[in-house]
This record gives C-alpha cells, structure tokens and sequence, in this order.
C-alpha cells in the first residue's frame, strides 16, 4: 500500500522551472483518480464533484507543491483555484524565459 502522505511524483518548485512537466503529471493522475472534473469550470459540467472529490484533489495538489506556494495559495479552497493560481503565475514561464 502507498503512503498517502507521500508525493507520487516531484513537486513543483516556487520557481516553476518544471511546471509544464508538473501540468503533465497531475493531468495524468488526475484521470487515474477521477479528479479531472475538479479543475474544469463548473459551468461545463453536468455534474459537479462532491466536496469529497474536491478535497482529496486540493490535498492532492497542495501535497505536490512546494511549502512555500502552499503557505502562499493557503487561502484557495477548491483545486480549480489553486491550479488557475499557480498557472496563472508560472505557466507562462517558459515564454518569458526564452
């Protein structure tokens, strides 16, 4: 049995110099666990997750990040506002950089 305190793949560092590859690894696991339709806006969906699903999805995330994004998005309480968060601060990472 996996720890369930133990992250399944490399968190994401404050500098987001892994985050596409991080996007890649949650959206792969996120299918794995039916925890996809926590990140899409609930207008799109038919059926809205449980709270249930939407905890254990934003304990997810928070579990594969680094402390200090999870100190800084603390007050984000569903998984689509964390992930929004940090893709609005570290997915154009890459564009700026080159």
């Amino acid at each position: 049995m996996t720890d369930p305190t133990r992250p399944e793949f490399d968190i994401l560092d404050s500098e987001g110099l892994e985050y596409h590859r991080w996007v890649s690894d949650v959206e792969m696991a996120f299918v794995a666990k039916d925890f996809s339709s926590t990140l899409k806006d609930p207008s799109e969906l038919k059926d809205a997750p449980s709270e249930k699903v939407k905890a254990n999805a934003l304990m997810f995330l928070r579990r594969h990040i680094d402390p200090s994004l999870r100190w800084e998005y603390l007050q984000l309480k569903t998984p689509k506002e964390l992930w929004d968060a940090l893709k609005g601060r570290l997915g154009t990472f890459m564009i700026l950089c080159f």
